[in-house]
């Protein structure tokens, strides 16, 4: 998704109360320009506390298997 499309979306489903939801979101640094630095300063994850999502970072170790034992952290009983 594109990234204006993709906050509405988080944002939207905030407000609307969706509770059973995970948004993966991979920031690798990278655009078709170049570095993300170059046109994206944001805090992503900062954006989504403020929506009132629940943050888990998996970590910055290229192809990592954390993130399998982040998702099972996700699910509800």
């Amino acid at each position: 998704m594109m990234e204006g499309i993709a906050s509405e979306a988080a944002s939207l489903a905030a407000h609307l109360g969706l509770d059973n939801l995970c948004w993966i979101f991979d920031n690798n640094h990278i655009t078709i320009e170049g570095w993300t630095s170059i046109a994206f300063t944001e805090d992503v994850a900062a954006r989504f506390l403020g929506y009132g999502w629940n943050v888990l970072r998996v970590g910055r170790r290229p192809n990592s298997c954390r993130g399998t034992g982040r998702l099972e952290q996700t699910k509800k009983p």
